[in-house]
């Protein structure tokens, strides 16, 4: 378990300030750590870690007259070292250079007046005010957590940094005298100081963690994956179930890591990043974070770094914990489903619900693998990485390096980090098959109604009819989809928060406020000429389902909502469904269409492992490039930058996707680089395009963005399609359409009506923006005067003809063809300016010729038409 005082003498073996001015930053941490009384000292651990910390990031620096080279602000040669710059931060992604230009302008001031004694000054305060903000937060943990120091240490670990933000932007308004905006952003560069100045492409936070990981005996990099994942979650008939599904997948994750968190602390996790994580915030820590929770964002696999001596351990109690969750959930649900009547069974009959063959469905249902393997055991490299496979030209160049830095091919294996994940990877898909084929057999019996895949609950048991007597709805569950319709109920009790849309038919009534409208105007009328149909049409003065605004529901289907099997007035339904059609010729028909919006960034796995990150020399601080020594090889990842760029994937997930998802439609998981939302079709392009633009970003107030490309597939659909084939070809769009593209960073947007039809179209983000602000757009939306169907309908149905040599032509042939003004001038200029646009909009369309690529312009405009998706 975690000892408190022995992380922080770890953990702060290095100052927040470290940067400001790198000679004897190490007494500034003695003075940091003596404001909670711990005496600081450079032990053999704190090397040892540190060093290992740092084994992979660091190059062959060479000295001039025996001193070496700094960047920090303190602005002058002294000591052992020369100065030759200031610091800036290199994102590990896109290799932008941001700079520290308001710490810059403050020092630069104050050291023009008062030389380097406002230097020390101004550090001396600055360490005071780092040690009376640890002291409160320590305090706080002390009193919030009594004798809980695995606890203690979590909400130091998380809120210590934010904390230190808001104590440095009230010390630069009442010390600094510096305005509230300037304030703001001397104190997000003070808290997000690179780690090393001269390799600056990971904060010193980062640094901390690793060298705090890397402290245990024998420090070893554990995998934890579970599934199955996607299976899973398709098996949904509701959006309830989908919702449930992704946010079960990511508090089983939670469980999984809350072992490792107990015994070692939240730092230890590399993958995800745990800063600012909502499930540790709220379960963890027991913050009141609101609705944030409801957002699935633990993805299904993880990596950490544990004692290798107790990770067999850890192992056992990982699937102990998340087994032991699950059979208690079950257990709830059960009596949950019989006091709610979803299984009509006696109280007395509940415990054949417990029986053994049900509670082994549940023990069994998923597949908890976990690997690990040492980080400090020293080998040859080179054979290591010829074993596995992986040893191509570039990799030789990089180990040639690492060999001659270190003086021995015989190196600690985290010389290695990105290999060794591809390593733990193989591992651990081999072990998840041999796992997953230990399943035993379950009874022969009906199947659950929901996934197809699992014994029914008393399947073994009753005769077909009999059993979907049992359940209501006539839908009989298996065990796990049980749990699934009983977990929204039970998040609610942990939290107090319900999502806000449970149905896809929510979703879809948003299409430009349609519901709200609606509901302003006709709304009452509606619930009462609804009750006097049927009591079980209404609660709480509001349907019972959204699908009862579709007069179509009411002219069939209503049986299935009725909780008695009874005769209803037909007289009265008829009334509704005049009511209803009246009220549809004032507003316009309901919208009947949603859109499934998924998100991947691409090639992830080559950015964390390096191999698309360029050349070594782009992370290295430009004014010290002439003092190191740089491999011609590219840059392969270290364990810092795979910790940022964890960081980067979490700040984008938790806060900017759910930023800009907001109320426009349900956002059910964020977690790293994926996403999946149902959205109101008006909203799922502009939502769309704004999560590519946060994915694109590389920094945001000074925290790290990932900086990287994104495809997308986006599905419009109508309600009545079964959900499970919608998620299915959402994730086709995106794994089979966009993601195959060349260089990818692509959106493919697929239309499928309810007649099965099917139009597809690939495209790159831009074309949105392009088309957003087109004439084109216009046109083609104007009801009266505009371009109409028809020019779309010509270019589909010709283009294919076309010959090869003349596309040109034949569009500016289409665009006169079709496009009118008021008179001869406007008629010229009018199309003039369209033809234009679709040649800039033809730029943004993915094709392998100028043909594929007007076909899939012209099926992205139909889709747009037929859908409407622009407001």
């Amino acid at each position: 378990m975690v000892n408190i005082k022995e992380k922080l003498f770890v953990y702060l073996h290095d100052p927040p300030d470290k940067a400001l001015k790198i000679e004897n930053h190490e007494e500034r941490s003695k003075k940091i750590l003596s404001s909670v009384n711990i005496q600081y000292s450079r032990t053999d651990k704190v090397k040892q870690a540190d060093a290992l910390s740092s084994k992979t990031q660091r190059f062959i620096i060479r000295t001039k007259e025996n001193k070496e080279p700094v960047i920090d602000f303190l602005g002058r040669s002294s000591g052992k070292y020369f100065h030759v710059g200031y610091p800036v931060f290199i994102h590990p992604i896109s290799t932008e250079i941001k700079r520290y230009e308001t710490l810059e302008k403050y020092i630069d001031l104050g050291r023009s007046n008062r030389g380097e004694r406002f230097v020390n000054e101004f550090l001396e305060r600055v360490s005071k005010l780092e040690g009376d903000v640890l002291k409160e937060v320590f305090e706080d943990a002390s009193n919030k957590f009594k004798g809980e120091e695995s606890k203690q240490w979590a909400y130091i670990w998380q809120f210590y940094p934010v904390k230190l933000k808001e104590g440095v932007k009230e010390f630069a308004k009442s010390e600094l005298k510096l305005k509230e905006e300037e304030a703001e952003k001397f104190a997000e560069e003070f808290v997000n100081l690179p780690a090393d100045t001269r390799f600056p492409d990971h904060a010193i936070w980062t640094h901390l963690d690793l060298t705090s990981a890397l402290s245990v005996k024998d420090p070893t990099l554990l995998r934890i994956k579970i599934v199955p994942v996607q299976p899973f979650i398709a098996n949904s008939r509701k959006q309830l179930d989908l919702w449930a599904s992704s946010h079960l997948l990511s508090m089983l994750m939670y469980k999984a890591l809350e072992v490792i968190v107990d015994k070692f602390g939240l730092e230890h996790v590399i993958y995800p990043s745990l800063r600012d994580q909502p499930f540790f915030l709220k379960f963890y820590l027991g913050e009141n974070i609101g609705d944030e929770i409801l957002v699935a964002n633990l993805p299904n696999k993880a990596l950490a770094i544990v004692s290798g001596k107790e990770a067999e351990k850890i192992e056992e109690e990982i699937k102990k914990r998340i087994r032991d969750f699950l059979l208690q959930l079950y257990r709830e649900a059960v009596d949950w489903a019989v006091e709610n009547g979803v299984v009509k069974v006696d109280r007395s009959e509940k415990d054949s619900m417990l029986k053994e063959a049900y509670l082994k469905i549940v023990r069994e249902y998923f597949t908890v693998s976990i690997t690990w393997v040492s980080l400090s055991e020293k080998e040859d490299i080179y054979q290591v990485t010829e074993n596995a496979g992986l040893s191509d030209e570039d990799v030789k160049k990089w180990l040639k390096f690492a060999e001659k830095k270190e003086n021995s091919r015989v190196l600690e294996r985290i010389a290695i980090y990105p290999l060794l994940v591809k390593i733990l990877d193989s591992l651990g898909e081999r072990k998840v098959t041999e796992e997953r084929f230990e399943k035993s057999e379950q009874l022969k019996g009906w199947k659950c109604h929901v996934c197809g895949e699992n014994l029914a609950i008393f399947g073994d048991m009753y005769d077909h009819d009999n059993l979907k007597s049992l359940w209501l709805d006539e839908e009989p569950l298996c065990p796990m989809c049980l749990i699934k319709r009983y977990y929204p109920v039970w998040i609610r009790s942990k939290t107090g928060q319900k999502i806000r849309f449970e149905s896809v038919v929510d979703v879809a009534l948003l299409y430009k406020n349609w519901r709200k409208i609606f509901d302003e105007k006709y709304g009452k009328d509606l619930v009462s000429k609804a009750r006097e149909v049927s009591e079980d049409f209404v609660k709480d003065n509001m349907l019972v389902d959204s699908d009862l605004y579709y007069s179509s529901t009411w002219e069939s289907g209503l049986s299935k909502k009725l909780k008695n099997k009874k005769e209803i007035d037909e007289e009265k339904v008829k009334e509704v469904v005049d009511f209803l059609n009246a009220a549809y010729k004032e507003i316009g028909n309901p919208p009947k269409y949603y859109a499934i919006l998924v998100m991947d960034g691409d090639d992830m796995g080559k950015v964390i492992s390096g191999e698309v990150l360029g050349e070594i020399s782009t992370r290295i601080h430009p004014n010290i490039r002439d003092y190191v020594e740089i491999p011609e090889a590219k840059y392969y990842s270290t364990p810092q930058v795979h910790v940022a760029i964890s960081q980067a994937l979490a700040n984008f997930s938790i806060r900017e996707v759910r930023s800009v998802v907001k109320d426009e439609g349900l956002l059910i998981y964020a977690g790293g680089d994926d996403v999946l939302a149902i959205l109101p079709v008006d909203k799922a392009l502009e939502v769309a395009y704004k999560i590519r633009k946060e994915f694109g970003k590389s920094f945001e107030n000074g925290s790290l963005l990932p900086g990287w490309k994104l495809s997308a597939g986006i599905l419009i659909v109508h309600y009545k399609h079964p959900l499970y084939d919608a998620l299915e070809k959402a994730r086709d769009l995106l794994n089979n359409k966009a993601k195959n593209v060349p260089g990818k960073d692509t959106l493919a947007i697929g239309l499928l009506k309810r007649s099965g039809s099917y139009y597809i179209s690939l495209v790159g983000w831009e074309l949105i923006r392009v088309f957003y602000n087109s004439e084109l757009r216009k046109k083609l939306l104007e009801e009266k005067g505009g371009v109409g169907k028809r020019f779309i309908y010509h270019v589909l149905r010709e283009v294919d003809t076309w010959p090869k040599v003349g596309i040109d032509e034949m569009l500016k042939f289409e665009v006169i063809r079709h496009i009118r003004g008021r008179n001869k001038e406007e008629t010229k200029e009018l199309r003039e300016k369209i033809y234009g646009e679709i040649k800039d909009l033809l730029e943004h369309v993915r094709g392998n010729n100028e043909v594929e690529k007007v076909r899939g312009l012209f099926t992205f405009l139909k889709i747009i038409t037929d859908a409407e998706v622009f407001p």
